[in-house]
């Protein structure tokens, strides 16, 4: 049996107390006071240990009240703080978790386009109408997918300013998330390229095709999208561990697992933020 269930709260100790009463007589052969008893003897003492009794109990029950008072609003406090991280940990975990799955979207098709451009020049012309056939079916996807980036883009800086408090109340998530919307906003930059229109029926389709895009800006943006992509998952995930390290209770199984853990963790780390760093 669990002690901590009668000792760990107020109604635990009332029924210990409870037991207590009812199984004296049995336990030690004293018969406890009842309410009549316990009246009498208190009516039996001189005024003054009556005054200075009552005293006692309504200075008791003054202190009990405020004591009780100041621990329900501490943990109500508390609890609403607990609330607040994790409204902010799911918030970033919903926006950034579709962000970084846009990017990679836009990443894929970006890539789809330089490889037409590397056929154009050296593949065979069938095989160059036949991606080039793909790529067109998917720009309606790729135009999507940019408006929706834009839009959460713009999202992540209403959830800074939603939970500022609950960010400035921690070491480093303001600035995770503020470099993190900064990368956003590179690819954002970037993204707002000539989208290729081209009617394969003609035979100098390539030409068309070449006429739309710009190698370099596909270059850059498909580079910036790799970095942001990383950066984007590993720094969201950290922001989202260190809203919310508050609220789990610190055990054994963390701290072991921690330490089986923590060579590989401080390695990953180590690696990822060297290549953040890198421009």
């Amino acid at each position: 049996m669990n002690v901590g269930i009668l000792t760990g709260n107020v109604y635990g100790i009332f029924v210990i107390a409870l037991c207590a009463y009812f199984l004296s007589f049995r336990l030690t052969g004293v018969r406890p006071f009842g309410i009549n008893e316990l009246l009498l003897s208190v009516d039996g003492l001189e005024t003054a240990y009556q005054i200075a009794l009552f005293s006692s109990f309504i200075t008791v029950v003054v202190v009990g009240f405020f004591i009780a008072f100041h621990v329900a609003a501490v943990n109500w406090k508390q609890q609403l703080q607990a609330s607040l991280r994790v409204g902010a940990a799911n918030e970033i975990d919903l926006t950034y978790a579709r962000t970084s799955e846009l990017i990679l979207n836009i990443q894929i098709y970006i890539d789809m386009n330089i490889d037409v451009i590397k056929n154009i020049r050296n593949g065979p012309e069938r095989e160059v109408f036949y991606s080039l056939k793909f790529l067109l079916s998917e720009n309606s996807k790729f135009l999507s997918n940019r408006n929706e980036l834009s839009a959460l883009h713009i999202k992540s800086f209403e959830i800074l300013g939603r939970y500022s408090t609950i960010f400035f109340a921690t070491w480093n998530s303001l600035d995770w998330l503020e470099r993190v919307n900064e990368s956003v906003g590179n690819v954002a930059d970037c993204m707002w390229i000539q989208v290729p229109e081209v009617d394969l029926k003609v035979h100098n389709f390539s030409e068309q095709y070449l006429a739309y895009v710009n190698e370099n800006e596909l270059l850059r943006l498909s580079k910036q999208c790799e970095k942001t992509h990383k950066e984007v998952a590993f720094l969201s995930g950290a922001v989202r561990g260190e809203l919310l390290t508050p609220i789990v209770e610190f055990n054994i199984p963390f701290a072991v697992n921690f330490l089986i853990r923590k060579r590989k963790l401080i390695k990953k780390v180590t690696s990822e933020t060297n290549l953040f760093s890198k421009k």
